[in-house]
């Protein structure tokens, strides 16, 4: 979700409507959606931990692991940068920190 402030544009129907929301009640409305999305980010990462994922590796490694990237668009961290970028895996999730899964290569059925 992408979350910004109400911009006014003359000549917009927007720009025409009375009662804008004062500058202060917006920015706090933002960090409080900021907030919740980061909670329920990481509540759906957590549900994640124990399933097998479908990722592609990309050509990018940290800290020693590939990371890749799974088909519900989540970032997921393999233990070894051994392994070769743009290949499919099907990785089971055994954790999650910092907004990235953590998981370990299965055989693909």
């Amino acid at each position: 979700m992408h979350i910004f402030p109400f911009s006014n544009r003359p000549g917009t129907r927007a720009a025409a409507m009375d009662g804008e929301v004062p500058k202060s009640v917006a920015q706090r409305r933002s960090r409080e959606l900021r907030e919740t999305m980061a909670k329920k980010r990481e509540v759906f990462l957590a549900a994640q931990i124990g399933l097998s994922l479908s990722v592609v590796t990309l050509d990018r490694c940290e800290s020693d692991a590939r990371l890749a990237l799974s088909s519900n668009y989540l970032k997921v961290a393999l233990p070894s940068s051994h392994h070769p970028p743009r290949r499919l895996f099907d990785v089971r999730i055994a954790r999650t920190f910092g907004g990235i899964l953590y998981g370990y290569p299965q055989a693909r059925s």
